[in-house]
């Protein structure tokens, strides 16, 4: 997690040899959980390019919404938030 100005940033990378386990799934879940309810984070934002949908659907089942392509550091990427509001 990196907090900046508006919102916290969430980055997750598994080991190659782990992955496909629900290890990611898990991280996401809990540390946003606890990130949101323990360090008064209100918004917590994941950027997920377009080429990884396995991804995509590990954020949305740990409760964060697409809320669409924008461009993330010169690329289009799903825009995936965790609390705030809708």
């Amino acid at each position: 997690f990196d907090r900046e100005a508006d919102c916290t940033i969430v980055s997750v990378n598994i080991a190659p040899k782990a992955r496909g386990r629900g290890i990611g799934g898990i991280l996401i879940q809990r540390g946003s959980a606890l990130a949101a309810d323990q360090l008064g984070v209100s918004e917590i934002v994941a950027w997920v390019m377009p080429s990884n949908p396995a991804s995509k659907r590990v954020f949305e089942k740990a409760g964060y919404r697409d809320t669409g392509l924008r461009e993330y550091a010169g690329r289009p990427a799903h825009r995936l938030v965790y609390g705030g509001s809708p």
